[in-house]
């Protein structure tokens, strides 16, 4: 799929890893929020994206409550 592609509004990228796949997203004018298990990787994310980068070793509680929000 093509960024272009994507839907308009906000983009949620479980595993972002370096945020490769986010970075396009934003060129292409979406709203990303970046989720990854490994610190390594979130630091990587930030260093690249404007948008926000959640490490996601939270508690069940917070992966319900920022999954839960609406997606497209």
């Amino acid at each position: 799929m093509r960024c272009a592609d994507l839907p308009d509004g906000e983009l949620l990228d479980v595993g972002c890893g370096t945020g490769h796949l986010a970075e396009r997203a934003e060129r292409a004018g979406r709203t990303v929020t970046a989720l990854d298990a490994d610190e390594s990787m979130v630091e990587a994310a930030r260093r690249r994206l404007r948008g926000q980068v959640l490490r996601t070793t939270c508690s069940e509680e917070c992966w319900k409550a920022e999954l839960s929000r609406s997606w497209r």
